[in-house]
């Protein structure tokens, strides 16, 4: 009965998605130049170009990727009417992976065109930005208190983005949910290390900018192989 229910939820939020999503998706654009402003000071031309190029990328997605997408939700679809086993899950993330290194293959020339433009002044926003995300990353995940302290802060964040998608909670479901936390060994003190490594590597990557095939290559490496080194 479990699986089912999970099921459920699955299908629903790939067939039909949360206002918040859909919202997010029409203003990509938006959000995505705000979002790049606040890790590389673009100047005037450099903010425009990154809306024409993400605008661009965005129409290509729209009409190439959703049709995919409602594809891949329907066989999800299919898949779960009958509960999900662990296969279904490896498929389901595999093809997620999939439909994110398409995106990469498409959109890493423009990235690497727009990023060997900057200057080594602009780049300096990139580790203050780094800093704050960091700071709130280890506060959210409370990383200086106590193993318990570690999962509650979990548990209650788990709380609040189910809660988002399925709207409120009742205690036993609470209580079912933090059972099934219990059970999952704390990594966040591995991901946040990760973090800081992707970071690093990726100032080291932004050295090569000014050789720009050498500087592509690695970019989508970098970006496609997201696990690597993990």
């Amino acid at each position: 009965m479990a699986r089912r229910r999970f099921a459920c939820v699955l299908t629903a939020l790939l067939l039909a998605g949360c206002s918040g999503l859909q919202l997010a998706y029409n203003q990509a654009d938006v959000l995505l130049s705000w979002r790049a402003d606040s890790y590389f000071d673009f100047d005037a031309q450099q903010k425009q170009e990154f809306h024409r190029r993400v605008e661009r990328l965005l129409v290509w997605h729209r009409r190439e990727q959703l049709p995919e997408y409602a594809r891949f939700a329907h066989t999800a679809a299919e898949r779960a009417k009958d509960g999900v086993s662990r296969d279904d899950i490896v498929w389901l993330v595999d093809g997620m992976k999939k439909h994110y290194r398409t995106i990469v293959d498409r959109g890493v020339a423009d990235a690497a065109e727009l990023l060997a433009t900057m200057s080594n002044e602009q780049l300096r926003a990139l580790p203050r930005q780094w800093s704050k995300d960091n700071h709130r990353f280890v506060d959210d995940h409370d990383l200086d208190g106590s193993a318990e302290e570690q999962k509650r802060a979990r548990l209650n964040r788990t709380l609040t983005q189910i809660g988002e998608w399925t709207g409120s909670l009742s205690r036993m479901q609470e209580q079912r949910i933090e059972q099934l936390l219990d059970a999952v060994p704390l990594i966040e003190h591995l991901r946040h290390q990760d973090r800081l490594r992707r970071q690093r590597e990726f100032q080291e990557l932004l050295n090569l900018r000014a050789q720009r095939a050498e500087f592509q290559l690695k970019l989508h490496a970098f970006l496609a192989g997201w696990e690597r080194g993990r």
